[in-house]
């Protein structure tokens, strides 16, 4: 009898052709065996059983029952070529069957309900098999490992295999006929394992007929998962129901050692008028390191044309819980039938902001997320749920912790994230980074500092909420004005208050981000504000905080700028002070034509106050030159401005702020406007046309 050493064990090589009419004592391939053994006891141990590939036609049966006596089992369909195994391969078997033009051994399981199950293995690979049922319900897993310690010990691997139901061959465009029975599905159960490897595997998977064990594959714990190249195939599910995945790689969040992922794809088929739920992809928690790269869910050709009256979202396609470490890099979901996330496309649960040793990896990138933006079937998300502000309803879910900072913290990156969900909510993020992101749909974010290139909604505003600390720098910023469903109603695109502690700054918007109010009698954060420099029109600067409020008014100054800016504080005695260009940022840029010493002029009217000697102090302008900073309180003086002509407002106290500054080189001056000034009814006018003249 031959032998091959695999994985430090000698494994005796059973050869099995399931297309001789006889049997042969399966010591060569010429006396190969045409079954594998009838009853589950009767598998040897420390065996390799050496499949060759057929047609789908001649399949080895496998048995149901229970060998709990046997360690080590390969049930291998004989290597291409090109399979790395080959080349471990007896010499016999290349010459006999490495040439064979069949891509699969085939291996049937023909009960419904039953399992080959082995409890207590420590080494199992299934290679180059067609797993498969033929015409029967799938409602118990073929294969089940079910080692109860933990951590488990086997090693499982499967390369290069296919897994479905004969004649139902979803994986190949051409195949078409709607998949309404309990077929696809209920493959393989592991509970503890040292490793799990699925690499190179094709799955067809739907929940259709019944939810029984509705996996593809389950595994509840691996402490080392590798999963690579594989290409899943999802008809559009009858039946749905949770934790029902063609990959549930983790049912618990025990810290697995490392997990990878890598280049997993999986095709969407619309499925007939009973197939309502789209179907998941992945689910995932509790490793220490967790490496996601290339995936992608696409739709592919339809298997039955009629559409059905609904299509939504409702359980997460991609769930990532607990995880510590996490580098995921190019994903991308292209879904134009669906309308509705009831559940996220791709969902970072409650994941660790720390980590127990330095040096972790804490990046997502490049993600792609798009849903249908006309075209979508059945329900679409009403403005009040695409509005909540929690993590319901959202296409994207980032969300991470942020109780577990004690040990080594790091905030999650988060860049290149594209977000297309433009009829409902597009992204609900919680403690990261954000950069260079662009949405359609609403966008709730906490505890978040974000750099977004533009959110648009289709719903007439509250395109954006900030809060709890987090600070939102966004380019364009447009709600849909002309809404059919939703009519305009001065609707908010900032639908945050200033109660919820978020700050946000918006380049230019087509309406008014928040209304142009103050709400506090007590001194609150103003940093924690809502301003825009090109609100609803260009060049409208507007700024608001809960203790001061900054717009862009009629009135201006003969000679001035074409509209003062009015700021004004109406509501708290003792407010903190407004910025208008707040640090790290930049203020208004003017820039000088000559070195030398110069004269800053800033012009502004006002009235309503009891106080104005007060002005020094409630009211400053600071001008930075090369860090040198000069403040109007300590290096300038208020004049009377009584000479010039203000237009549209009348009875006001007109001053000119007059400081001289020294500039050593031509570049820009930078100039910032803080203001407290409290009056129940008083205000400030400012001319930004801010002078700069040399001596």
């Amino acid at each position: 009898m031959a032998t091959m050493r695999y994985a430090n064990i000698d494994f005796n090589v059973v050869y099995v052709d399931p297309s001789r009419s006889s049997s042969g004592t399966g010591a060569t391939p010429a006396q190969a065996l045409n079954a594998l053994p009838s009853t589950a006891a009767s598998f040897a141990d420390n065996t390799c059983y050496l499949i060759r590939r057929t047609a789908e036609t001649k399949a080895a049966v496998i048995p149901n029952g229970t060998n709990s006596s046997i360690k080590n089992l390969l049930l291998l369909g004989m290597p291409n070529a090109s399979d790395e195994l080959y080349e471990l391969m007896p010499s016999e078997a290349k010459s006999a069957w490495g040439g064979d033009s069949a891509e699969y051994a085939n291996i049937q399981s023909t009960a419904a309900s039953g399992s080959f199950a082995a409890p207590n293995i420590n080494v199992f690979l299934l290679h180059r098999v067609y797993l498969f049922r033929d015409g029967i319900n799938a409602d118990q897993y073929i294969l089940k490992f079910s080692y109860s310690s933990t951590p488990g010990i086997g090693c499982y691997s499967f390369q290069h295999c296919k897994f479905g139901s004969r004649g139902i061959n979803v994986d190949k465009s051409s195949y078409t006929g709607a998949v309404s029975a309990s077929r696809l599905k209920s493959y393989v159960y592991i509970y503890y394992a040292r490793m799990l490897d699925i690499r190179g595997c094709v799955i067809n998977h739907s929940v259709s007929g019944n939810t029984q064990n509705p996996c593809g594959f389950y595994c509840y714990f691996a402490d080392i998962l590798n999963v690579q190249d594989v290409a899943v195939h999802s008809p559009v599910w009858t039946d749905y129901t949770s934790s029902a995945y063609p990959l549930y790689l983790a049912g618990t969040t025990q810290k697995g050692v490392e997990c990878i992922i890598r280049n997993v794809t999986q095709t969407v088929r619309m499925n007939g008028s009973s197939a309502t739920h789209v179907p998941t992809l992945l689910y995932l928690q509790g490793y220490i390191h967790c490496a996601v790269e290339n995936i992608s869910v696409d739709m592919g050709a339809v298997l039955d044309s009629t559409n059905p009256t609904s299509l939504s979202i409702d359980y997460s396609m991609m769930y990532f819980g607990s995880v510590y470490e996490l580098a995921v890099k190019t994903v991308s979901v292209n879904l134009p039938k669906v309308w509705y996330a009831k559940s996220p496309v791709l969902e970072f649960n409650r994941c660790y902001s720390g980590n127990y040793v330095p040096g972790v990896v804490k990046r997502i990138e490049d993600v792609t997320v798009e849903l249908a933006s006309t075209g979508g079937i059945g329900e679409v998300c009403t403005y009040a749920n695409a509005t909540s502000t929690r993590e319901t309803y959202a296409a994207v879910v980032m969300s991470f912790s942020t109780s577990d900072c004690t040990m080594y913290a790091k905030v999650m990156e988060a860049t290149g994230i594209t977000v297309r969900c433009p009829r409902g909510k597009a992204l609900y993020a919680e403690n990261i980074r954000l950069t260079d992101a662009e949405f359609e749909g609403t966008v709730l974010l906490s505890y978040t500092e974000a750099d977004i290139r533009s959110i648009k909604t289709w719903f007439p505003g509250k395109a954006l909420y900030a809060q709890y600390g987090t600070h939102a720098r966004v380019r364009l910023m447009e709600g849909n004005l002309s809404n059919p469903d939703y009519p305009y109603n001065e609707d908010p695109l900032v639908f945050s208050t200033y109660d919820n502690y978020g700050s946000v700054f918006v380049d230019e918007s087509n309406a008014s981000l928040s209304p142009m109010t103050t709400t506090s009698s007590k001194a609150q954060h103003i940093y924690q504000g809502i301003g825009c420099n090109s609100e609803g029109a260009d060049g409208h600067f507007a700024f608001r905080c809960a203790n001061g409020m900054c717009d862009t008014w009629s009135v201006r100054r003969t000679g001035g700028g074409t509209a003062a800016l009015k700021l004004s504080n109406n509501t708290c005695s003792g407010a903190e002070m407004m910025v208008l260009g707040r640090r790290p940022f930049n203020g208004m840029q003017l820039t000088p034509t000559t070195t030398g010493r110069h004269i800053l002029r800033a012009h502004i009217a006002f009235k309503g106050y009891g106080s104005p000697a007060e002005l020094y102090r409630q009211f400053v302008v600071s001008a930075t030159v090369k860090g040198k900073v000069y403040y109007s309180t300590l290096n300038g003086r208020w004049a009377d401005d009584s000479s010039s002509t203000w237009v549209n407002d009348s009875d006001l106290t007109q001053m000119v702020l007059e400081m001289p500054i020294d500039i050593a080189e031509v570049s820009p001056v930078d100039v910032r406007v803080y203001f407290a000034w409290y009056a129940s009814g008083g205000f400030v006018y400012l001319d930004p046309a801010i002078e700069l003249a040399k001596i």
